[in-house]
């Protein structure tokens, strides 16, 4: 990954998944024993992470009703943004879910997600553009 060893520390101290590398054959043996154990394969960007009934559109859902009810707001609006299949479940939770554009300037296969909006620039740069947008447009680019 080229992390320094600093950022490697903190990438090992997880608590819902881990993340792995896997040759095809592995794959196969580990996919059969998933149901067994009650875990998922959820594969992302750079990685495949090995996980319980846990991913981002569940824990959304969450904090999106936690701010409804905290505000008194039942019609606040969501927005995710993400560029890989491990944001998925995430954006497709929301009102509002950007692909970010990928840094080969590709963009992830998106047919799962009804009201997807694509960014124009390719990652963190794609993010802060698809966010600039949105406020400027007051949310209205839905």
């Amino acid at each position: 990954t080229n992390l320094p060893e600093p950022e490697i520390l903190m990438a090992l101290n997880r608590e819902y998944s881990i993340p792995l590398f896997f040759d095809s054959k592995a794959e196969a043996i580990l996919k059969n024993e998933l149901d067994k154990y009650q875990l998922q394969i959820l594969y992302g960007g750079r990685f495949m992470h090995l996980l319980s009934n846990v991913d981002k559109g569940k824990a959304v859902k969450i904090v999106i009703e936690g701010y409804k009810d905290r505000l008194r707001q039942p019609d606040l609006k969501s927005i995710a943004l993400g560029d890989s299949l491990n944001d998925f479940a995430m954006l497709s939770v929301t009102d509002l879910a950007i692909l970010v554009k990928k840094y080969d300037g590709s963009y992830e296969r998106s047919e799962i997600i009804k009201h997807v909006i694509y960014s124009p620039g390719i990652g963190p740069k794609g993010w802060n553009q698809s966010v600039l947008k949105i406020l400027q447009d007051g949310g209205k680019n839905e």
